[in-house]
């Protein structure tokens, strides 16, 4: 016999999860009140390592912002790009930050490009 008594259905907040990359960055703290409009969760999936200072700062950007704005938080630091499918979930919207500035390699900065060398 069917109960009366409906239990309600509580879904978590839909998660916008970030990838970082290493020569990534970027203001985060629009997409952190965007996700917070919708009553969402930030997930933020930085990867390669060492961390670079621009993944950092978004790191510690996103985590003030998530403070200021309520909102949940995770955040992962991956080894790889080959992990990250490992931290996403059915329905997650995703999106990259990328810099508008192109990566200066150690190398590139000192003014030294690499040669190929055939032996």
């Amino acid at each position: 016999m069917a109960s009366s008594h409906s239990m309600p259905v509580v879904r978590p907040p839909a998660r916008t999860v970030v990838l970082v990359e290493p020569g990534g960055g970027g203001d985060i703290t629009e997409l952190a009140g965007a996700v917070a409009a919708r009553g969402g969760a930030l997930v933020v999936l930085a990867t390669g390592w060492p961390l670079t200072s621009a993944q950092q700062e978004v790191i510690h950007e996103a985590m003030r912002a998530a403070a200021d704005l309520r909102l949940g938080f995770e955040a992962h630091l991956l080894s790889t790009e080959a992990e990250v499918e490992d931290h996403l979930l059915a329905g997650d919207r995703v999106v990259s930050l990328v810099t508008a500035a192109p990566v200066a390699w150690p190398a590139e900065a000192a003014d030294e490009r690499p040669v190929a060398s055939f032996a």
